[in-house]
């Protein structure tokens, strides 16, 4: 067979190594040589490049001048296909501490986007970075937009996104903070 690329796995890596795959699960990774692909396999030339799972990404603002704050779902769906380019297969968008009514349509936004049909990195959920955050540790997060923590902001974050929340960034020693961590993750 003719070369092919670096499989990396996480016990080693493969020379001339080939991934197969069969109804969308891999049933062979190995040596090229060993492999028996079926006569009508699609083949794609991987010579000289490495091939290795996925990358996940939980905190994504952005990529080549699109913000996820204010890309609008067209802009976060081209986020997700430069992801894809560079190895990220899925990832959360991540927004930051901003106006209320910002937040929301950035969440509506990203819900949308998670229909995206084209070859794209995966929208797995949303990352909220702020709103309620601590001001003096605050990073290069917005002044302007940070608040202390609020219960009701925080349901219309988790209506604007149903079930799409997966992290929200927020500092726990701020009054109201407890609840709100209550609020996010129930006891079950």
């Amino acid at each position: 067979m003719r070369p092919r690329g670096t499989v990396v796995t996480t016990q080693h890596q493969i020379e001339n190594g080939l991934v197969l795959c069969e109804d969308g699960l891999i049933t062979y990774v190995g040596s090229a040589s060993q492999a028996q692909p079926e006569p009508n396999s699609t083949i794609i030339q991987a010579k000289g490049k490495l091939v290795l799972p996925g990358l996940i990404d939980t905190h994504v603002h952005g990529s080549h001048g699109d913000d996820v704050m204010n890309a609008g779902t067209d802009g976060i769906k081209r986020i997700s296909g430069r992801l894809l380019s560079h190895g990220t297969t899925a990832y959360l968008p991540t927004t930051l501490s901003g106006a209320h009514d910002d937040l929301l349509r950035s969440l509506e936004d990203c819900v949308i986007a998670q229909g995206n049909d084209d070859l794209a990195a995966e929208i797995l959920g949303v990352h909220v970075e702020g709103p309620f955050i601590n001001p003096h540790k605050k990073g290069a997060q917005p002044e302007s937009g940070i608040r202390e923590p609020n219960l009701d902001q925080c349901r219309e974050y988790l209506r604007a996104a149903p079930g799409q929340v997966k992290i929200m960034t927020l500092a726990p020693e701020l009054p109201g903070a407890l609840e709100l961590i209550d609020l996010l993750v129930p006891v079950r």
